[in-house]
């Protein structure tokens, strides 16, 4: 019997993260009721593929801080022999091999072929399923997501974080062949009986009550920022790169970003001369789409009065630069404190001296506590909120 391989290649900001929790929770239901394999390795496939094919494994962001390029080879040898030995040992279980990797929407048609080649030892045959958006909507999103990777609004080229249907599917189309390709707008999903999830296991091919109870559980995942979150990242970005010459910035955490995106207001959204950038760049994509996949998506992006929100007021520069500094520093310190006390909790050392260190590192949360504040709001007009303060006994004796 000829086995299939389904490769989900996003676009990214269309449910990925959310389809992908769901097929890998419900791994185990998929490959024992409909013989399909969702490989476990992890919930989404780009970081392996990625490190997999790609000239250099360290463009990846997960691993940009690998080292040397023969570190990097490692790597890339370690991931695919993970990935293969996870196929391997399921291989008479199954008749379909799912791969979910938006990544792969950006890979050019020479790492697609190494794709196809490599996956042509388990499978026979490709479906490949594409997700579109409207351009607008995907590109603000994409915005948020390049910010919280590093990047600045100032540096950002607006073409950069769009959808480029044209581009992404003729490299699809040059290695599978047109008629491999099976476009879903991300619209419809979203608003069809059962959400994004169960739009994915219909273009699957399951039946209604595996997709009922495929669904049903399933978490949305990486919702947008709010405008305040997503200005504050990037003012940080400015005053303290991630990355220095390729390197993770000693005075950065991955985890700043993170407290910094759960800021509370509005959704971020783009200007108006932004959106409309987008709107006059977007019109021969979506002509382009829509004409070679028989579809009629987006079609107000070809008009000129595109819709945009208001533009959220700005909050003064200086009191966000003072906000994601302080905040910054206040991670780094509490990383600090809890490296140091894991270190010396595994050590033999008195108990006084011990006591002491478990001080320290409650003080140091209940700061990073206290970021909530009238000074706080008074500055900013918001506040973070936590978790009430632990309480902090004072300091042992010495």
């Amino acid at each position: 019997m000829a086995k299939l391989g389904i490769i989900h290649v996003g676009l990214p900001k269309t449910g990925t993260s959310t389809i992908q929790s769901a097929l890998y929770e419900n791994r185990q239901r998929l490959l024992s009721d409909h013989a399909m394999l969702y490989p476990g390795i992890a919930h989404n496939h780009t970081d392996s593929l990625h490190t997999m094919f790609a000239a250099d494994p360290r463009e990846h962001i997960q691993i940009m801080c690998q080292g040397t390029a023969d570190d990097a080879e490692i790597t890339r040898v370690q991931h695919r022999n993970r990935f293969e030995a996870f196929i391997e040992n399921a291989r008479q279980d199954w008749n379909t091999l799912i791969i979910s990797a938006e990544g792969l929407s950006n890979f050019n048609p020479r790492q697609l072929a190494s794709v196809k080649e490599w996956t042509s030892q388990y499978v026979d045959q490709w479906k490949i399923l594409f997700w579109a958006r409207h351009p607008i909507h995907f590109t603000t999103s994409n915005v948020q997501q390049m910010i919280r990777g590093g990047r600045t609004l100032e540096s950002l080229r607006i073409k950069e974080a769009m959808p480029n249907f044209r581009g992404r599917l003729e490299n699809l189309i040059q290695v599978f062949g047109k008629e491999a390709i099976d476009i879903q707008a991300f619209e419809k999903a979203s608003q069809g009986n059962g959400g994004l999830v169960a739009a994915f296991c219909r273009q699957l091919g399951l039946d209604e009550h595996s997709t009922k109870v495929i669904s049903s559980g399933a978490p949305v995942k990486n919702q947008s920022m709010s405008y305040v979150a997503t200005m504050a990242i990037n003012r940080l970005n400015l005053l303290r790169p991630l990355f220095i010459d390729g390197i993770l910035n000693p005075t950065r955490t991955p985890d700043d970003a993170n407290v910094l995106s759960r800021l509370p207001g509005p959704r971020f959204h783009l200007s108006p001369d932004m959106i409309e950038a987008v709107r006059s760049a977007s019109c021969e994509d979506v002509r382009w789409l829509n004409r070679n996949f028989n579809l009629n998506l987006y079609t107000d992006i070809l008009q000129t009065n595109a819709k945009c929100d208001e533009r959220t007021a700005d909050i003064p520069v200086e009191a966000i630069d003072a906000l994601v500094i302080a905040i910054s520093d206040l991670i780094r310190s509490v990383k600090a404190a809890e490296e140091t006390a894991r270190t010396f909790r595994q050590s033999k050392i008195s108990r006084k001296i011990r006591n002491w260190m478990n001080y320290l590192f409650g003080r140091t949360i209940f700061d990073a506590s206290r970021l909530r504040s009238d000074r706080l709001y008074a500055e900013t007009g918001f506040e973070l909120s936590t978790r009430p303060a632990p309480r902090v006994s004072s300091p042992p004796a010495p």
